[in-house]
């Protein structure tokens, strides 16, 4: 990614194709800076979540995504449960302060600095942790409204085309607060370099008229995050089979199998809102 000025005029139309080509070219040339700046974490997040599953094994049931079993679980469970979710999320967001930086500035973390515990990364939790508990509620709110309209008006139909046609319209909601809420974390890789005068206002002005590239480009980033993610689950499931019945091995080794999916999938996000930064707030060109 070259840099460019940056500024609004100069900037190019966003095209979705080179910038998905683009994150993909940057995954591949930097993979190796990824898993050393991401093991220290890891290890600490592995750990824990081994002593968890050691000592409170209905954990299990929330990594599983057993909602009716894990209505039922202690009290004890659900406060494991909340540690396990905020070392992931220090986790995590100490890798991607570390992985904007070395998409941006070509600085690669090294010794301590894996475990980054600074005033950017505190910066950069509280400002996801926001966008979170802001657009997330209302994606789920747009998609219920959705399906309840749209299967009410198209599926009345008893056909599987009825169907779908009702599906696909509920999403629509959802694909718009998607991408209004990749627009606002174009912010995100700013605050990883240590820009303090960017903020969600000039992020939403320099993604303005790219609605539909942006759609594009989310959808692109989505299907090979999930596609990815389901053909890592075929050996797991192999695996399970023969593992499954072995003293809860196989549910140890799946919750770590499932830890190892989850960061190839922050590592394709990342990349995606890295690319996004360059592209639409610095002016690069892909």
């Amino acid at each position: 990614m070259r840099a460019g000025s940056g500024t609004t005029e100069q900037r190019p139309r966003f095209r979705a194709i080179p910038a998905f080509a683009h994150v993909v070219v940057a995954i591949y040339r930097n993979f190796g800076a990824a898993l050393r700046m991401s093991w220290p974490w890891m290890l600490v997040y592995a750990g824990v979540q081994t002593l968890a599953l050691l000592f409170q094994p209905d954990v299990l049931v929330v990594l599983s995504g057993d909602g009716p079993a894990a209505l039922r679980m202690t009290s004890s469970g659900w406060w494991t449960v909340a540690l396990l979710m905020g070392i992931s999320m220090l986790a995590f967001s100490s890798l991607a302060v570390n992985w904007h930086r070395l998409l941006l500035l070509d600085e690669e973390a090294e010794g301590v600095e894996r475990l980054r515990l600074d005033g950017l990364l505190w910066r950069y939790l509280g400002n996801t942790a926001l966008l979170i508990l802001t657009l997330v509620p209302v994606a789920v709110i747009a998609m219920i409204a959705g399906l309840s309209i749209s299967f009410s008006v198209f599926g009345s139909g008893n056909g599987m085309g009825s169907f779908l046609l009702a599906f696909g319209i509920a999403l629509l909601p959802v694909a718009v607060v998607l991408v209004v809420l990749e627009r606002l974390m174009i912010k995100l890789p700013a605050i990883a370099i240590g820009r303090s005068d960017y903020g969600f206002g000039a992020a939403w002005d320099d993604s303005r008229g790219e609605f539909l590239s942006l759609a594009g480009f989310v959808l692109m980033v989505l299907g090979t995050t999930y596609g990815l993610g389901l053909l890592a689950s075929v050996p797991f499931t192999l695996l399970s089979a023969v593992l499954g019945t072995h003293g809860g091995l196989g549910p140890l080794i799946g919750s770590l199998w499932q830890l190892a999916i989850n960061w190839i999938g922050w590592i394709i996000g990342l990349n995606a809102i890295t690319t996004l930064y360059g592209i639409l707030a610095e002016g690069r060109e892909v």
